[in-house]
């Protein structure tokens, strides 16, 4: 197998089904654009279901390239930290398994890395928002005007709290580890965030101007206890540490309007 243009890294907990339909939408997609080079890695964290069963099938059937299977649950944060180990490929896009992504997908990505890749840190892919109902709400697409952003600042302005949705990151992969990721990362639920800071930080990000992917709101149950501490104290704590480092000023950017 040559070098993936991206990776695909699957984070998942006992969600079986939903995995296994991501998994096959992924598939169709890479049959029809099969000279996207990409790699499929699923990261169990130790699922009591079905999952180790089905992704010996998958792996047996080419769905996924790499399993990796977790001996704890060492909880989500963890997973998505870790996102870059496994990876052949120097970008990475974080999805989670009860995400689905559209049908160009691949190829607006592929071919974004190809002109960009040398330039940006960080993809953003923007998405559509489907409720447990069914419901899809278009109008919580991030509105702008498409393409490369330098101006952190606006980037903040932009997506700014967006970037929790882990789905809608395409990281490249860091020399080292980064600022954010480190210090903020593990245990507060916004392992998204700081590796989409860690990126923003050091280079530029290019932004979908229509979605790349329907984010779809799950069981929430594992972590919405926790939301109003996430959104009221880890988040504006990390945005603060944000503007601190980059110059930006507080009142230049009230996180509050993007929550």
């Amino acid at each position: 197998m040559s070098k993936p243009i991206f990776s695909i890294f699957i984070p998942t907990y006992n969600r079986v089904s939903n995995l296994l339909e991501i998994l096959n939408k992924i598939h169709l997609l890479r049959l029809k654009n099969p000279k996207i080079s990409i790699e499929v890695i699923v990261a169990d964290h130790a699922s009591t279901d079905k999952t180790f069963l089905m992704m010996k099938i998958a792996a047996d059937n080419n769905f996924i390239d790499i399993y990796i299977r977790r001996s704890q649950n060492m909880g989500a944060d963890y997973n998505i930290l870790d996102c870059f180990n496994y990876s052949h490929s120097d970008f990475v896009w974080i999805l989670c398994d009860d995400d689905l992504p559209y049908e160009d997908s691949l190829l607006e990505i592929s071919n974004c890395i190809r002109n960009y890749g040398n330039v940006i840190s960080l993809i953003y892919l923007n998405c559509s928002i489907e409720l447990m109902s069914g419901e899809v709400l278009n109008d919580k697409v991030v509105k702008y005007k498409g393409g490369i952003e330098s101006s952190k600042l606006d980037i903040l302005k932009n997506i700014g709290t967006e970037l929790l949705r882990a789905s809608t990151l395409v990281i490249k992969k860091p020399e080292n580890k980064g600022f954010y990721s480190t210090k903020l990362g593990l245990g507060k639920f916004i392992a998204p965030l700081t590796l989409a800071l860690d990126a923003i930080e050091n280079s530029n990000i290019y932004i979908f101007n229509h979605p790349q992917v329907r984010y779809r709101e799950g069981d929430k149950s594992g972590w919405i206890e926790h939301w109003p501490t996430i959104i009221n104290k880890h988040v504006p704590e990390a945005l603060s540490i944000f503007c601190q480092r980059n110059g930006i000023s507080i009142q230049e950017y009230n996180w509050l309007n993007h929550s």
